[in-house]
């Protein structure tokens, strides 16, 4: 499915917007459903409707799932080389989405270990930014394969609650087809 999506796509793209065709990628090494990130030695599982991008100084696709907001929910896989423990990284991490929200809170922070056995650090957030609007995201902590630290970081929109319960006073569907 996947592949045959971007069989399509990717000429659609390239004629009709050639200023975005670099960023969309290839699907040469996705099989079954499982994209692999020969750079980075890893491979994930590409959510249906979802897909593939290379965005700009990014080192790893990236995934997007495609909507028709201003904000498309996406999925990002990074990499550092700092010398810091992964403690100190998540601090960091935290101390610079403090400084750069209007509002941050940690919704979450817990120690998991993965069906490979793999330890890291979740982190679940809520923020808002500086055009009021409100962000969750899911951040995943790993450290490096030899040395550093790996991050995976997922972001949706939230709708505000105020706008959830004005709908709501109103008797109208959040969602119509």
């Amino acid at each position: 499915m996947i592949k045959f999506k971007s069989m399509i796509l990717k000429p659609v793209i390239s004629y009709f917007f050639p200023k975005y065709a670099k960023y969309f990628t290839d699907p040469e090494n996705i099989i079954d459903g499982r994209c692999f990130e020969k750079t980075g030695g890893f491979s994930r599982i590409v959510p249906e409707l979802w897909e593939i991008h290379k965005i700009p100084k990014v080192k790893y696709k990236s995934l997007l799932e495609p909507t028709e907001n201003r904000f498309d929910p996406n999925i990002v896989f990074h990499d550092d080389n700092l010398n810091m423990t992964l403690n100190e990284y998540i601090h960091e991490n935290i101390k610079t989405l403090e400084e750069n929200s209007v509002e941050f809170k940690i919704i979450q922070r817990n120690e998991f270990e993965t069906i490979k056995n793999l330890k890291g650090e979740r982190l679940v957030t809520n923020y808002m930014d500086h055009d009021n609007y409100f962000y969750r995201q899911l951040f995943y902590f790993f450290p490096g394969k030899i040395r550093g630290q790996f991050l995976i970081t997922c972001t949706s929109l939230q709708v505000p609650l105020s706008l959830v319960i004005q709908v709501r006073r109103r008797r109208e569907p959040l969602i119509r087809a």
